[in-house]
């Protein structure tokens, strides 16, 4: 009888196993990964809730909440006279065993209006960059909803709702001994011609300044190289 309780997914690693080339997360009181050469199984306590081909999918440090994104192409934009592809991406995320939710784009967050997603351009909604919290309460990713711009996006396990923090290009997370992570953001400036020269400017975000209804300016800042640890 226990032999027939196993799981479809469990049945799924044994098979591979045979045919090789494949990682398998060393958690299973949550949720873990299998990847293979053709596709991607997540699974819920060795219950597989999702097979496909996903570009991009963490687990959080709790192993209590999984996120993933799919890509689909929505076109090609000519750079250098070559059709590079444009792929637009789809978030979903799963939490403690309950059905995957799609995260939706929103048109606006915190006092930020988003542009209509416009291929041809390259102007698409794409969800990267996705980081844990250190706590697992939050899921952190970026999008670029216009060109030259990007948005960093805070969405808490559960919810469909995430929360725009700040329209900056790149974020590290800060581990905050008191209590959930701080972020720091930081952009590029430059100066106009004929001097030109650049510049990165760094800002912390504590949670207090990225739970406000609007967005808030935070209160530290710095200025470091652009190629700062990770």
């Amino acid at each position: 009888m226990k032999f027939w309780g196993i799981s479809a997914v469990v049945c799924c690693l044994v098979m591979d196993l045979f045919v090789g080339h494949h990682l398998v997360s060393q958690t299973y009181s949550g949720y873990s990964i299998v990847k293979t050469n053709n596709f991607t199984i997540i699974a819920w306590q060795n219950h597989c809730i999702y097979k496909g081909k996903p570009s991009t999918v963490t687990i959080s440090p709790d192993a209590q909440s999984v996120a993933w994104v799919e890509d689909r192409l929505v076109g090609h934009i000519t750079v250098d006279s070559a059709g590079d592809p444009v792929y637009a991406g789809t978030l979903y995320m799963a939490h403690a065993g309950s059905q995957p939710l799609l995260i939706p784009k929103l048109n606006s967050s915190r006092g930020y209006e988003f542009p209509a997603e416009d291929p041809d351009i390259g102007v698409v909604y794409h969800p990267n960059q996705l980081k844990w919290d250190s706590t697992s309460r939050y899921l952190y990713f970026t999008t670029i909803p216009w060109p030259t711009r990007a948005m960093l996006w805070q969405i808490t396990p559960g919810s469909t709702t995430p929360r725009g923090i700040v329209p900056l290009w790149d974020y590290r997370l800060l581990k905050n001994w008191h209590g959930t992570d701080w972020v720091e953001a930081y952009e590029t400036n430059y100066t106009e011609p004929p001097v030109c020269r650049d510049w990165t400017t760094t800002y912390i975000y504590t949670p207090e300044e990225m739970a406000s209804a609007n967005y808030v300016h935070p209160s530290r800042k710095s200025r470091i190289s652009k190629d700062w640890p990770q």
